[in-house]
């Protein structure tokens, strides 16, 4: 099946006179024409080079809901090109085969290639700009937030379900099967999950030295929230009513919730066990600083400035500790966890910190980010940033899909332009948010 690689419209250097004002009338209705159906990162002024005039989508996209664009597309080209010779293209030319076969001298070319890519497909993209961290996905709705609100999404359609647009919050929200709750860094602001009416929402009369600084946690019973100032606060989960629930030493930076209790987490690098009796801090934290990225069946798992760790649920102690650069991220593969740091996404055996198999990411300017595992296979995001010609510059962004088992890449697949920011898990799919749209992506390789 031929797919869409590069759209490129291409004038040559040497334009005929009666064709200048033509060309040169339309580089904005180009772009126009392109940014509506492609995310175009250099549209406010086209780029030019020796060799003629290029007005490029940049797109470098492989992506197999693409191709449906290009007749709407050629059809329009040729009813503003209607001098020249505006024709399409399955391989990749170079600039000295820019010549149509039927008039060399005058010519559009739409550039099609074949890269032959059937999977992963795309189910359904949604144009809309997002906070920073990767979605909240519960069963079959996804919920994510920015600067206008909170939104919730069918995962099937990519339909929007509902909006609430009085709650600007400041970081992805969270919830359980009835309540949606996020925060706006000085009140904390509880939606029903069927419609997104607000339920409660209670602030706190604190300076901007006291600001909410961890994402909300949700309990059994009651939703909790870390201070600047060191306190931590439980919220009726029916009332929101707060209450203090005791005082750290330093600004209480996150907050998870595991078996035993709550995990609070503080600036200093602190760890503290808050349960029915109080908080107890973990003495083997004060030499460590560890972030914890990830808990299961009994141990959390953390980075520290040199090492990746295992700690017991119960009390702290470090079970094992290798040497690793700054661990960003952790998921658990079976019985395995995939680390990324800045440049590597890492898979290590669970029990013993053992190395399995690594991948590390060529671009020095690449960083690998937030791993998950989606029908059997392991999938993670590298963004590069490029200068177009040191005018421009933009994020590209590659979704990688590996063979968990050895580490073989089975497929990777071009996320478009600007900025992403990470992937969640959706059943067999996945979703994440780059360029400025959400995209909902299924159908990946089957390890061999």
């Amino acid at each position: 099946m031929e797919e869409l690689l590069q759209l490129h419209i291409v004038i040559p250097e040497e334009v005929p006179d009666n064709l200048h004002p033509e060309i040169n009338g339309r580089f904005d209705d180009v772009h126009e024409l392109l940014e509506g159906h492609f995310p175009v990162p250099n549209k406010d002024v086209p780029s030019y080079d020796h060799l003629g005039t290029t007005v490029s989508s940049s797109l470098f996209e492989r992506r197999s809901d693409n191709l449906k664009h290009i007749d709407g597309i050629e059809a329009q080209l040729k009813d503003w090109y209607a001098k020249a010779s505006v024709f399409r293209s399955s391989y990749e030319h170079s600039f000295g085969e820019f010549r149509s076969p039927a008039d060399p001298d005058n010519h559009i070319l739409l550039l099609v290639t074949n890269c032959e890519i059937e999977e992963p497909t795309i189910r359904w993209k949604l144009k809309k700009e997002t906070l920073q961290a990767p979605p909240l996905v519960l069963d079959d709705e996804i919920f994510h937030a920015n600067h206008g609100g909170i939104f919730a999404i069918d995962s099937a359609s990519g339909d929007v379900l509902w909006e609430a647009d009085d709650c600007q919050v400041v970081q992805v929200p969270v919830g359980n099967e009835n309540q949606i709750i996020g925060n706006t860094g000085h009140e904390v602001i509880a939606l029903s999950r069927a419609g997104g009416e607000v339920q409660w929402r209670t602030g706190f009369e604190i300076s901007d030295d006291e600001i909410i600084d961890s994402r909300v946690a949700i309990g059994a019973d009651n939703a909790y929230v870390g201070l600047r100032n060191g306190e931590i606060i439980a919220l009726s989960l029916d009332t929101g009513d707060p209450r203090t629930l005791c005082e750290c030493e330093d600004s209480v930076v996150r907050l998870q919730m595991i078996e035993p209790g709550l995990i609070a987490t503080t600036n200093n690098g602190a760890l503290y066990l808050v349960d029915s009796s109080g908080k107890t801090e973990w003495p083997d934290s004060a030499n460590i600083a560890p972030s914890i990225k990830h808990s299961q069946d009994g141990c959390l798992y953390a980075g520290d400035s040199e090492s990746l760790l295992a700690m017991a649920e119960e009390d702290g102690t470090v079970k094992w500790q290798v040497d690793f650069p700054v661990v960003n991220d952790i998921v658990q593969v079976g019985d395995k966890l995939c680390a990324t740091t800045r440049r590597d996404l890492v898979l290590v055996d669970a029990k013993t910190g053992e190395r399995v198999w690594d991948y590390h990411a060529a671009n020095e300017f690449a960083t690998v980010s937030n791993p998950v595992v989606v029908d059997g296979v392991v999938a993670c995001v590298t963004s590069s940033t490029f200068v177009d010609e040191e005018i421009y510059s933009f994020e590209q962004n590659i979704l990688h899909i590996f063979d968990p088992t050895d580490g073989t890449e089975l497929q990777s697949f071009e996320l478009g332009v600007g900025d992403c920011y990470g992937l969640s898990a959706e059943n067999e799919s996945i979703v994440c948010s780059a360029g400025g749209e959400l995209i909902c992506i299924e159908n990946f390789p089957t390890p061999a």
